[in-house]
């Protein structure tokens, strides 16, 4: 249909029917994609904040071997076999930030934090132990002085 100076008409019910086609297919992609992740060898990343530590797992589709290196309050974890690491959601409350890549992760600790690992099957599992009483005092005394 040609509005009388030639050009297509574009009404208001084709819009509104683009924009939903556009929704429904932006939800069919947040939904496949952590399956697709998989199929492709990304490891999937869930994060929890549990009563004296935050856990931060990595799940693949077949067991991986890792290595975890530590630098202050950065934390590095290689995964053998380069598999893509996918994004994490709201890091849990004793970590800064994750960062995923392509065959690492790295997380940013919260001051006095300290990172364990362990393997459960397909799964990597980084448990963050919330600082001791003291060291968040200090950490609390340090930010409100000023000197």
């Amino acid at each position: 249909m040609r509005r009388g100076d030639g050009t297509p008409a574009v009404g208001r019910r084709s819009g509104l029917l683009g924009a939903r086609r556009r929704l429904r297919f932006a939800a069919a992609l947040a939904v496949a994609a952590p399956w697709a992740a998989q199929a492709q060898g990304a490891a999937t990343v869930r994060v929890a904040d549990h009563p004296g530590f935050g856990r931060i797992v990595f799940e693949f589709p077949a067991p991986v071997t890792f290595n975890l290196a530590v630098d202050g309050d950065r934390v590095l974890v290689v995964f053998d076999g380069a598999p893509a690491i996918g994004a994490a959601g709201a890091p849990p409350r004793n970590v800064r930030s994750i960062q995923g890549g392509q065959g690492a992760a790295t997380l940013v600790l919260s001051p006095g934090a300290r990172a364990r690992s362990s393997a459960l099957g397909n799964r990597v599992v980084v448990d963050v132990l919330d600082p001791p009483r003291t060291a968040r005092a200090v950490a609390r005394l340090g930010r409100g002085r000023r000197t």
